[in-house]
């Protein structure tokens, strides 16, 4: 930590600290030394071109400093996420970028911020870098936060799972369905859940996706974008879990649930769901299917393969319970009950009866002489895309799947 504070320069304490458009920071008085004997400004480590900006030094690395050799390393930490922030998105920063006006910013924020004016956000001046560069000791700085950081939630996590349970984690109250492993986007508008955002964006990056306050998904946080209105969020699934209760504290006091106060951010304690173990017939019937699926895989047309790609690879390298589970979501359109059940042998039985029916419908379509079964198929609850150019490999394989479900793994 005393390394990461200090000058490359003179290797002291960084006093009256400037960090360069390269992405260096030193001492305001070795750097102007140092530009005073060069030909050329340039950054005494990278060699690339370097200006002062009108001697405007970083406030907050001394901040930090002082913090860090005052009250030590855990107040350090506990202050952390409010102190260094993105002042766009109000996040610790992602890849953290350190303006002439001696801002910072994540790369992302500032960067989309600057398409728009070249004007820093925080104090208008201007900023004709449209490429802007990571700072460097900020970025060993929050390392070194994410790796203590790491350590205490390792900690933490090895006695959640021993006691299977999660506490006081918020719950996003929605009706879109996360996929375990899945990448699925959210937009947050309403002030409670940006707020949330902001919560869990400067910790574990963790909160619950849940339709129903019963069962609901663990998901983590992929990227943030900040827009005119609120938060576009990526996630990944996690994990299923099952919620024990939601609460929230208002006014100091824990209160249960109220369904009708529909402003107020919700926590909940929560189990993780776990499926029973395969049994030797069942892993045997679900191989079956993943090779079937491999085979299929590997002689459709070049057209539509990589539609699946990303969703094959999920398919052969995640454990089989997992896996289950995406295929499962993928072909029934009503997935939720079997989903969150963990009664494996059904779910299999739910996917190999999808594979039979659509089976049987796919031959009916190329039979061009059963008229009857032909007709059927307007009626039938599984819906049957017809690709006239495509042989019948491809036509299974683009039909066993909705396209579009496929396309968000």
């Amino acid at each position: 930590m005393k390394f990461i504070l200090q000058c490359s320069i003179c290797l002291q304490n960084l006093k009256n600290p400037v960090s360069l458009s390269c992405g260096h920071t030193f001492c305001q008085n070795c750097i102007q030394n140092s530009f005073e004997t060069q030909e050329f400004c340039a950054c005494p480590l990278c060699r690339q071109p370097a200006l002062l900006s009108n001697n405007k030094t970083d406030e907050l690395l001394p901040i930090v400093q002082q913090i860090y050799e005052q009250e030590g390393t855990q107040s350090l930490l506990n202050e952390f996420p409010s102190l260094i922030i993105c002042l766009c998105c109000a996040l610790t920063p992602i890849n953290p970028v350190v303006l002439p006006c001696q801002h910072m910013f994540c790369q992302k924020c500032i960067e989309e911020s600057l398409k728009e004016e070249l004007l820093c956000p925080a104090c208008s001046d201007y900023c004709f870098n449209i490429k802007v560069n990571t700072n460097k000791k900020y970025k060993d700085l929050i390392d070194w936060y994410l790796k203590e950081f790491k350590i205490e939630e390792e900690q933490e996590m090895t006695q959640v799972l021993q006691n299977d349970s999660i506490f006081g984690i918020p719950v996003f109250h929605f009706d879109q369905s996360v996929i375990i492993y899945g990448q699925t986007d959210f937009q947050f508008l309403e002030f409670r859940y940006q707020e949330m955002i902001k919560m869990v964006g400067s910790g574990s990056g963790n909160f619950v996706v849940s339709n129903d306050l019963i069962n609901g998904d663990l998901v983590q946080i992929r990227s943030i974008k900040k827009t005119n209105k609120g938060y576009q969020v990526q996630v990944d699934g996690i994990s299923r879990i099952k919620i024990k209760q939601v609460y929230s504290y208002i006014d100091g006091v824990k209160t249960y649930y109220q369904n009708w106060n529909i402003q107020q951010l919700w926590l909940c304690d929560c189990e993780y769901v776990r499926d029973q173990i395969f049994k030797e017939n069942c892993f045997q019937q679900y191989k079956f299917i993943v090779a079937t699926l491999e085979k299929l895989y590997q002689n459709i047309k070049l057209e539509v393969r990589d539609v699946f790609q990303a969703f094959m690879k999920k398919i052969t390298t995640l454990s089989n319970s997992e896996s289950s589970l995406i295929l499962l979501a993928s072909l029934n359109n009503n997935f939720e009950l079997d989903y969150y059940s963990t009664d494996i042998e059904k779910r299999i039985q739910q996917i190999q009866q999808h594979f039979a029916i659509l089976e049987q419908k796919i031959k009916g379509l190329y039979d061009k002489d059963d008229q009857i079964q032909h007709a059927k198929l307007k009626y039938d609850s599984i819906e049957i895309v017809q690709y006239p150019e495509f042989d019948v490999t491809t036509q299974y394989f683009l039909n066993l799947f909705n396209v579009k479900k496929v396309l968000c793994f």
